[in-house]
């Protein structure tokens, strides 16, 4: 019980979703308020049962892209009262595409996290395992903070981007694939393709830090 209580009280800031303005024809997923009110248990698992599979994956709420997913594929991760939450067993993660843009080119994934514990994500595609590194990052502070089972906490807003301009034939399907740390939640996600490549990762300030700010190819949307 002294866990759950903590759980409930991890408190998000005020926030706003991230957009990345990429050239060409574009594609744009968000993933927020992923969380037990909108994914309840059942049929996700929940506190007690926190390393148990998930029924199915959790597609974005928002963007013009509807056909990726956020998934577990193993160890801990289930929706807390404020979002996706690790306990105490690292959880690996999936971030799935089956119906990628025509003629891709390049991949933005970034993701509001607690605990600076992220191990790099790597990028398969065409049902391979090419485990492809970022080939741009960037790490700034996130939008939340609130407290948790170790304390107060604050956010981390990672940002990678992949040069896809490269491969051979078409892309028709990809995934990102990363393990997080204990105690780790994933508040927000946002994912951007183009059938054109740009670096915008990073940039001369990198990520928006707030609402008041612009950057040149990264912005917060209204």
């Amino acid at each position: 019980m002294k866990y759950l209580i903590i759980l409930t009280s991890l408190i998000p800031a005020a926030h706003a979703a991230i957009t990345v303005n990429l050239p060409g024809n574009t594609t744009h997923a968000e993933w927020s308020d992923i969380n037990s009110t909108n994914h309840p248990a059942p049929p996700f698992p929940g506190f007690f049962n926190f390393t148990d599979p998930w029924p199915n994956g959790i597609a974005a709420n928002a963007g013009s892209d509807g056909a990726a997913s956020l998934n577990k594929l193993a160890g801990g991760g289930f929706p807390s009262s404020t979002s996706i939450y690790s306990f105490t067993a690292p959880g690996t993660f999936e971030l799935s595409q089956s119906s990628p843009a025509a003629g891709i080119a390049t991949v933005v994934w970034q993701i509001d996290h607690s605990v600076a514990f992220l191990v790099n994500p790597v990028l398969n595609y065409n049902g391979g395992n090419q485990a492809l590194a970022a080939d741009f990052t960037s790490s700034e502070a996130g939008d939340f903070s609130g407290n948790g089972p170790t304390g107060p906490f604050t956010t981390t807003l990672d940002a990678y981007q992949w040069d896809l301009s490269g491969v051979a034939g078409p892309i028709t399907d990809y995934q990102i694939v990363w393990t997080g740390g204990e105690h780790q939640s994933i508040f927000t996600m946002g994912l951007d393709e183009g059938d054109s490549f740009a670096q915008v990762i990073p940039e001369p300030s990198t990520l928006l830090l707030s609402l008041g700010g612009l950057l040149l190819c990264l912005r917060r949307r209204r």
